[in-house]
């Protein structure tokens, strides 16, 4: 086991950087751009409990140690952070989200793949920089070929089946879909496979699962057929409205806008109280 903590890896860079994020400064934000090596999770602990907290970070990262990755998920998961993933997006648009974070190296960094992508699930509410699509990917962990020849073959399939189960029981522990542990295995080290926009809607976006619908209890004031209504009128333009459904419409935006409001709230509240109870033990 000691090994393998030692030995995962991926598509590395330069060295991560963490710093506030200027985007959200007042919301307590971090940034974590760069490779995730080992020391990084000492790195941020320190840079949360010497500062003021933090609620949410933006990971603009295109791999890394994934041993790391995973302590400083378990970090994330414990602080109950927010995490947000760069958006596919090009040109003016994209250069302005680059600079809101102040990227120094957007070219290699503007990303969250392979061992990133293992901090980006452990926050309790996920999202894309700009609620588009995110560049979030994946591949099989890897040795590097100097770590492969020092083993035997039985040493090699022993770390490979290892490798498999420590990686399928984090991802389990962060509510995961079991496919994307199937799909991770069955991409090559030297290829990415990204999560589409549907993908990261269905599976990753928002509030994970074990608190949505608590979050819903408390923020979540439409009625289920306000809920239906909504359903139905969000396909269609203004134009093809009624003037009911126009309305409707924006009665429901408002709710809706009400509900993000409280959402916001209520993740911060966790946020914070998860800050204070840990800060003790670091």
């Amino acid at each position: 086991a000691a090994f393998l903590t030692a030995t995962f890896c991926a598509v590395t860079t330069d060295a991560a950087e963490i710093r506030i994020d200027p985007s959200r400064k007042a919301a307590l934000g971090i940034v974590l751009e760069g490779k995730i090596e080992p020391g990084d999770f000492d790195k941020l602990r320190t840079f949360i409990f010497d500062g003021e907290g933090a609620l949410e970070i933006y990971l603009a990262s295109p791999g890394g140690d994934l041993a790391e990755a995973m302590k400083i998920g378990r970090l994330v998961r414990e602080l109950k952070l927010g995490t947000v993933a760069p958006d596919k997006l090009s040109g003016e648009l994209r250069e302005k989200l680059v600079a809101r974070h102040n990227l120094r190296d957007s070219k290699a960094n503007y990303m969250c793949a392979s061992a990133c992508f293992f901090v980006l699930v452990a926050g309790i509410h996920r999202q894309s920089d700009f609620l588009h699509e995110p560049i979030l990917g994946i591949h099989k962990p890897y040795l590097s070929k100097a770590e492969l020849r020092a083993l035997s073959s039985d040493k090699a399939i022993a770390v490979a089946d290892q490798t498999r189960a420590i990686v399928e029981s984090y991802l389990r522990e962060m509510g995961v879909p079991a496919k994307y542990a199937d799909q991770m295995f069955s991409v090559p080290k030297d290829e990415v496979r990204w999560i589409s926009s549907n993908e990261f809607e269905t599976d990753f976006a928002g509030f994970i699962p074990e608190l949505r619908d608590w979050v819903d209890a408390r923020c979540d004031g439409r009625s289920d057929a306000e809920k239906r209504a909504w359903e139905v009128l969000k396909n269609k333009t203004r134009a093809q409205q009624s003037p009911e459904e126009r309305a409707m419409s924006d009665a429901l935006m408002k709710k809706y806008e009400e509900q993000v409001k409280c959402e916001i709230e209520l993740q911060s509240e966790l946020g914070l109280r998860a800050y204070h109870d840990a800060k003790g033990r670091y």
